[in-house]
């Protein structure tokens, strides 16, 4: 049977935080997987801070978009995660979306 990996993908530290859990049972059952990280917030300083748990801050795909527009950083976030997901071919992905409506 192939081993089939799942790419994790959070954006922001609220994401980060969320999926620490879900991580953390990914290493302790030794499921394969990998984080993909869009960095929307690209401060490393920020992320370790955020989040006490080895490895979550390196992910082995960082897509550094960093700061811009909001339109143009979800256009580099889509071209950047398609290019990662045709290359690892992941068997299942896992995104947490934290959705703000403002007025």
């Amino acid at each position: 049977m192939k081993n089939v990996s799942t790419a994790i993908m959070p954006g922001t530290i609220p994401e980060i935080i969320k999926m620490s859990r879900v991580i953390h049972e990914f290493e302790q059952t030794g499921l394969n997987y990998f984080i993909l990280h869009t960095s929307q917030h690209y401060s490393h300083e920020i992320i370790v801070c955020s989040l006490d748990r080895p490895g979550l801050h390196d992910a082995r795909y960082n897509l550094n978009t960093g700061s811009a527009p909001h339109k143009d950083q979800t256009g580099m976030i889509l071209m950047e995660i398609e290019n990662v997901l045709i290359a690892k071919r992941p068997g299942t992905v896992t995104v947490v979306l934290v959705m703000r409506w403002g007025g």
